[in-house]
């Protein structure tokens, strides 16, 4: 025999955007959001005017970079590990660095960024320069 009751909504439509919104989906979301946004936000931004002020001559927080990676793409969750970021160097510069002085170039950002934070760990790894935060939640931090 057919019940007559309506089954549970489980997905509602919020707002004007038609976004959907799972009810059992929204606590498990909601765990994995990102609690030190504004701590990331800050170092992106702190790191940015460094290397502008730099290669620019400006303290810009926002301008010549990209955040790229799952920050980036904001598909990252709590804990996150690592911040992927790119700078954006001015094309009058490009021939100080090219024909082999890419390392060069590396190791100048690595000064840019250790004059902002001269007590943070800050290498030149590979193709990257990494700067190590300790973030109070989860330990260690790559940018």
């Amino acid at each position: 025999m057919a019940s007559s009751a309506a089954p549970a909504q489980i997905f509602s439509t919020a707002n004007s955007n038609d976004v959907i919104r799972c009810r059992y989906v929204q606590p498990v979301l909601a765990n994995l959001a990102i609690t030190n946004i504004d701590t990331i936000g800050d170092r992106y931004g702190e790191i940015t005017a460094a290397l502008n002020k730099t290669f620019r001559d400006t303290e810009s927080k926002t301008a010549n970079t990209l955040q790229v990676g799952s920050f980036g793409r904001k598909s990252g969750i709590d804990g996150i590990s690592d911040l992927n970021y790119l700078y954006i160097i001015p094309k009058a510069k490009w021939d100080t660095y090219k024909d082999n002085k890419q390392l060069k170039l590396l190791q100048h950002l690595k000064d840019a960024i250790l004059a902002r934070y001269p007590s943070t760990s800050v290498r030149v790894d590979r193709l990257v320069v990494t700067v190590t935060y300790e973030f109070p939640r989860r330990g260690p931090a790559s940018v």
